[in-house]
């Protein structure tokens, strides 16, 4: 008698594969449609999606963003962008008013959200940040006199050039007696009498106790002051000094003056400057300010935006506000990069605000995300704004920025990917940026995944998409990048533009938008080892425009082909007694004695494929009228619900039945010398339905069988196969509207004759 062999399935839940079937792992599909691959419960079908709301966006506005913010743990809204517009929905699909709603800094095609605290920042990658036209007011050509010290037998001398032109003013101590006084006042009234009778008109003067004020607001001129100690007795001070410290305590209220602690950039303006502005604001205080004739504000038309929602829970959308430049010049405080460049992606990291822009990032000051300027060139402080070029052998252009589970930042460019790394604070200080890998043609914003960070990148006519995973140090240093869709080559189509990740349920989304299909990556780690990697596939009965990830589910916006747009929710752990799409509950329906009719108005206009069910689960035969949201069906329901929503069905194609080990390692080898004879297959199933068994050889048509299991309970169903195992194909169907539940598989076989 021919032995009999057994070939176990632990589960249905290692996904889809495209390799050929021999180099396959045992728990991986040929394909599936419709599949929720979970290693604690077993396969399962798909979420339903409820119908939420039909939302007031018209079918010809095109949706550019969506988010879900979470302002509070029972509090979430969905933004969401069209051109000129932002609308805030409420989870009923409820459309709020939005202050400032109708922006032209929403014209564009591409943008991005950050909420910080209670307040959300959208940016328009489009738009390119300018400076405002003002200038900070000018100080007219300066300078000024100081007496200092009043010293006998000294002559005070003061030079001032305008153009070729010298004018010389001198007063003298050495005619004095010895026991006549003298103080400064009186030496500063000479010398100010002088220039009064003797400089042109241009000049205004000024005279305050020993003080002199020199201003000219057509032509610059030179200052200096001599005397016969030393300088010690006077001081003449024009554009710059040497020393904070050598400013008088008092001064002509507006004076203002470059303290520059290096002379050298005299001399060589290619040096760094050290140097910082300061004016006499009064009192004896001399405050640090930015350089006269300067721009010093950033256009707030041009800059991201934001979104705040107020005690009244009332939205308004308007420009930020953004600190001023009000220290420094153009060489100690230069305007940010982002100036004059479109900024491609924001990220709040280390308590600051990150914009990437070209080549560079920008980080706001610590603790105060609206200032991008130095609070002081006088020193630099580990709070300053940081302003960072990234370089590499080919020209960068940064497009996202990711914080990694070890507190550095992973930034992305057009062809290399780049880590950011600190020592304990972000400053000035401990910054540092290296190249970390090379990848070009990022599709998708990287999104974390549990302790990875995943990214999609095109490839050909197709998508691949990769995983930075950490070591156990916890360290992206000694990373390792893999590519999550090796097993499926070509699986993923191209411009697979948007994605989400649901972390709590080990989830990753990608898909096109405007396209019925959506492609799942469920994973599982347990500590460091990956125990799944399973690709699966969803399909809608409508066009799928955003998905945007919530703290229960999903929330999809559809467009259906009579032009409406859907809010729909997936809750992803909640049970559904129904499985439909668009899944609504009708009540309170008119029903018509003469036709034995009950008639419903739905919220929406039906189309075709629409089926409906009574409370014990009867399906109906539903009438839709095809130019209004009518809908009937026969019988008395007036009293009663009745659920209606576009069927899905579930399908899982079993891979090639392969004789495989796996050994210890998890390397699965195949016996391929011999194929063998298929016997039986037995799949575990529970609180499954009705589903079909479809068995195809190749060259025959394939054969179905329907099995209606017998209990909720897990049971053992046995489908009998008596074929050779080459060229045989074996497809699961669930058709039924309902929750079906697959554990595992055993298929029997022989290498012998089948009895």
């Amino acid at each position: 008698m021919t032995a009999l062999h057994t070939q176990l399935i632990p589960h249905l839940c290692g996904g889809i594969s495209k390799q050929p079937a021999y180099l396959r792992g045992i728990t991986m599909s040929e394909d599936e449609l419709n599949t929720w691959p979970s290693l604690s419960e077993g396969l399962r079908k798909k979420p339903p999606t409820s119908f939420v709301a039909k939302l007031n966006i018209p079918a010809s506005e095109s949706i550019l963003f969506c988010q879900n913010l979470e302002i509070s743990e029972k509090l979430a809204f969905t933004l969401v962008i069209t051109p000129g517009q932002l609308h805030m929905f409420d989870p009923f699909g409820k459309s709020l008013a939005v202050e400032g709603g109708l922006s032209l800094y929403l014209i564009g095609q591409n943008f991005a959200a950050i909420t910080i605290a209670d307040e959300t920042f959208i940016l328009n990658k489009n738009k390119t940040p300018q400076m405002l036209d003002a200038l900070d007011t000018k100080r007219p050509f300066e300078g000024m006199v100081f007496i200092r010290q009043a010293i006998r037998d000294t002559t005070y001398s003061v030079s001032i050039n305008v153009g070729s032109s010298e004018h010389f003013f001198s007063h003298s101590t050495k005619v004095l007696s010895r026991d006549q006084g003298i103080d400064t006042d009186m030496i500063c009234n000479s010398l100010y009498s002088q220039m009064r009778s003797s400089l042109p008109s241009s000049f205004k003067l000024q005279q305050q106790g020993s003080k002199i004020l020199i201003q000219n607001e057509q032509t610059d001129f030179t200052l200096k002051a001599m005397d016969g100690f030393g300088d010690q007795g006077i001081q003449g001070i024009k554009d710059t000094i040497g020393d904070f410290a050598e400013l008088p305590h008092t001064a002509f209220v507006g004076f203002t003056v470059e303290v520059s602690s290096d002379p050298r950039h005299k001399l060589n303006k290619t040096l760094p400057k050290d140097s910082y502005y300061v004016w006499y604001q009064g009192n004896g205080v001399w405050t640090e300010t930015v350089k006269g004739g300067l721009k010093y504000a950033i256009d707030p038309t041009t800059m991201p935006h934001k979104l705040s929602f107020n005690e009244e829970g009332r939205f308004k959308f308007e420009a930020a506000t953004w600190k001023d430049r009000d220290a420094g010049d153009d060489q100690t405080a230069p305007e940010p990069s982002f100036i004059g460049t479109p900024i491609s992606d924001m990220v709040f990291y280390k308590s600051r605000l990150g914009l990437l822009c070209g080549s560079n990032i920008v980080f706001s000051e610590t603790d105060d995300i609206t200032n991008f300027w130095p609070t002081t060139t006088a020193t630099v402080i580990d709070s300053d704004p940081i302003d960072l070029t990234v370089s590499a052998n080919q020209p960068v252009l940064l497009n996202y920025a990711v914080p990694t589970l070890n507190g550095n930042l992973l930034l992305f460019a057009n062809q290399d990917q780049f880590l950011l790394t600190v020592k304990d604070i972000l400053s000035p200080h401990t910054v540092s940026i290296n190249i970390y890998s090379h990848y070009s043609g990022i599709t998708t914003k990287p999104m974390e995944a549990e302790q990875s960070i995943v990214f999609a990148t095109k490839h050909g006519n197709s998508t691949e998409v990769r995983e930075i995973s950490p070591t156990l140090a916890d360290s992206y240093d000694n990373s390792t990048i893999e590519t999550l869709t090796d097993h499926v080559p070509s699986f993923l189509p191209d411009k697979l533009t948007e994605s989400f990740s649901l972390t709590k349920e080990k989830l990753l989304g990608f898909y096109r938008p405007k396209n019925k299909t959506i492609y799942i990556y469920k994973y599982h780690w347990r500590k460091d080892i990956k125990v799944q990697s399973a690709w699966t596939k969803w399909e809608f009965p409508h066009e799928i425009e955003a998905i945007t990830a919530t703290a229960d589910g999903l929330t999809l916006i559809a467009k259906t082909s009579r032009g409406e747009r859907l809010m729909l929710k997936m809750a992803l752990r909640e049970e559904a007694p129904i499985y439909l799409d668009s899944l609504t509950e009708l009540t309170n329906g008119t029903f018509d004695l003469h036709t034995i009719y009950t008639s419903w108005s739905l919220p929406f206009l039906p189309e075709n494929g629409l089926r409906a069910f009574a409370e014990d689960r009867t399906e109906l035969e539903i009438t839709i009228d095809p130019v209004s949201n009518q809908c009937r069906v026969g019988g008395n329901y007036s009293q009663s619900s009745v659920t209606v929503g576009y069927g899905y069905d579930f399908a899982y194609t079993f891979s090639p039945f392969l004789v495989k080990r796996e050994a210890q390692s998890g390397q699965v080898s195949a016996e391929l010398e011999a194929m063998p004879l298929v016997k039986d297959l037995i799949i575990t199933t529970q609180n499954t339905p009705e589903f079909e068994v479809s068995i195809e050889s190749e060259g025959t048509l394939p054969t179905q069988s329907s099995i209606i299991p017998t209990t909720t309970k897990p049971q053992a169903q046995r489908i009998l196969i008596l074929d050779r195992a080459e060229g045989l194909t074996v497809r699961l169907i669930c058709k039924a509207p309902y929750s079906c539940l697959f554990q595992n598989a055993t298929w029997r076989y022989t290498h012998g004759q089948i009895n």
